[in-house]
């Protein structure tokens, strides 16, 4: 199986810039240790500009595919240049723009024009806020959002459509005792509410807040701890903690019963850097497991240049041999190739099909479609 052109792609995950206000524990662009963000990110600030969109996504490659922004190493409204991108989008005739938010920057300006062109494009555009708390708790997992930020751009861009927003709220023991405060203010502001669940939240995390304590900012650390409360679990929690058992060999029939985000769900990921990958799990590895998956394998092989769009044009990465060959074949399969990603594929596309992804609940426990 193989994507020979950009027609065949229906949805396309851009990070338009490779900055964000956060520094959540468990994000590929945190140090675990230290709670800072990694050295690559910090020699490569990058915001995309309106021309630089276009040039990679010109008008008749936009028209009729869904746009997502968010949920990797970024966060969108980071890049001053969101709105007039999104304008684009949404007047070049996309499927859709899908905005993931974690809700704590952008100035009022910026939330009132997105809130002005959801309401031109009501059906067009969905922004996700992933908020985490409440007053007292959001900054513990979402560390450095500030909640006042938060509830400022929630209030604006509800005011203009809040029937397409949504709020996504990721529990941990230190946070479930606040799903019925933000519960209601999402009734009161008019946005869908789901408890999220993912098979990430496996884990605890360390992570250093910065919290104002007798007026002065100190930070602290604390023990992020996955949810215990079996009703907001996912139900795929103990296969993943098997599958992601890094002495554990992967047979050839679940290999075969990997649904790739590219190839079998016509899906393509383009990094803050333009480079197109398979999904967005490929693009963070470029940035921090050179060693294993890049300069030992594809880089080795095929160049550092290979898959950049601000070299080559989609449809030529698209027809290049790691997609038309090795990354159904090679990658896959062969252990013993530079090029084998089989394993990691595995883990976040195998056959459990719901263990990469989320499952939502009510505010009590109740599971959602």
């Amino acid at each position: 199986m193989t994507i020979n052109s950009i027609n065949e792609i229906k949805k396309i995950h851009v990070e338009i810039t490779s900055r964000c206000n956060a520094a959540c524990p468990g994000c590929a662009r945190q140090d675990e240790k230290t709670g800072k963000p990694l050295s690559f990110l910090k020699k490569n600030k990058v915001d995309w500009s309106l021309e630089d969109f276009k040039k990679i996504f010109p008008k008749d490659i936009v028209k009729d595919k869904k746009f997502e922004f968010g949920v990797v190493v970024d966060e969108p409204f980071m890049n001053p240049n969101i709105v007039s991108i999104v304008a684009y989008l949404l007047e070049s005739g996309v499927n859709g723009v899908d905005i993931n938010t974690n809700g704590g920057v952008g100035s009022a300006e910026t939330w009132n024009d997105i809130g002005k062109l959801s309401s031109l494009y009501p059906n067009s555009m969905t922004i996700t806020f992933s908020v985490d708390g409440f007053e007292n708790t959001n900054h513990i997992y979402r560390v450095n959002v500030k909640w006042k930020k938060v509830l400022q751009n929630m209030k604006i861009f509800t005011s203009h459509n809040a029937k397409s927003a949504k709020w996504d709220y990721l529990v941990f023991d230190h946070n479930e005792d606040d799903i019925e405060l933000a519960n209601n203010l999402a009734n009161e502001l008019g946005i869908e509410f789901k408890v999220r669940a993912n098979t990430r939240n496996i884990k605890s995390w360390n992570t250093f807040a910065t919290v104002k304590e007798n007026g002065k900012i100190v930070e602290r650390k604390y023990k992020v701890e996955p949810s215990t409360n079996k009703k907001f679990e996912h139900s795929d929690t103990e296969k993943v903690k098997e599958y992601f058992n890094k002495d554990r060999t992967i047979s050839t029939e679940e290999l075969d019963n990997i649904r790739c985000m590219m190839l079998d769900r016509k899906e393509i990921f383009v990094d803050f850097s333009k480079r197109l990958w398979p999904c967005c799990w490929w693009g963070t590895v470029y940035w921090i497991d050179h060693d294993k998956f890049m300069d030992n394998g594809i880089n080795k092989l095929y160049g550092h240049s290979w898959n950049d769009l601000g070299i080559h044009s989609i449809d030529d990465v698209l027809q290049h041999k790691y997609y038309q060959l090795d990354l159904s074949g090679e990658a896959r399969y062969n252990d013993e190739s530079p090029l084998y990603s089989g394993k990691m594929c595995y883990k976040q596309c195998g056959d459990c099909g719901s263990r990469h992804g989320y499952e939502f609940f009510d505010k009590d426990g109740k599971t959602l479609q």
